[in-house]
């Protein structure tokens, strides 16, 4: 995701977020991979 702009990731990320009450597991998918690539 190197090359995704703010703008491109916010929009993604409003996605996730309207979308987690109808597809949890898709959160969850995310968050999980967003901590897992965030440095330490």
């Amino acid at each position: 995701m190197e090359n995704i702009s703010d703008r491109e990731y916010l929009s993604l990320l409003r996605l996730i977020v309207s979308e987690s009450g109808k597809r949890p597991d898709l959160a969850q998918v995310f968050l999980t991979t967003l901590v897992k690539s965030s440095p330490p």
